[in-house]
């Protein structure tokens, strides 16, 4: 998490679904791939977007979900398939 943001989370899906945001304006949903997660354990690394959320909050509500399995969101139950993850979000 960033210094301007909040953690919480979102029943969708039938999981709860951790999600960090900031900032204020037009949604920007920032996605992330693999293992990167909203974790700031990621903020080193440049091809994260944890550690450009503060920029990004000053012109947008960002919102960065974690997906299933990734950061502080559970696996759930099934297989995770790229329809699964497009329906949580």
């Amino acid at each position: 998490m960033t210094a301007n943001s909040s953690s919480d989370l979102v029943r969708a899906n039938g999981i709860d679904i951790h999600y960090v945001q900031a900032g204020e304006g037009d949604a920007l949903i920032l996605l992330h791939g693999g293992m990167i997660s909203t974790n700031p354990i990621w903020g080193a690394h440049p091809f994260a977007y944890v550690s450009h959320m503060d920029t990004l909050a000053t012109h947008f509500r960002v919102i960065a979900p974690d997906t299933r399995g990734a950061g502080g969101t559970p696996p759930g139950t099934g297989t995770a398939s790229m329809a699964v993850l497009a329906d949580d979000v």
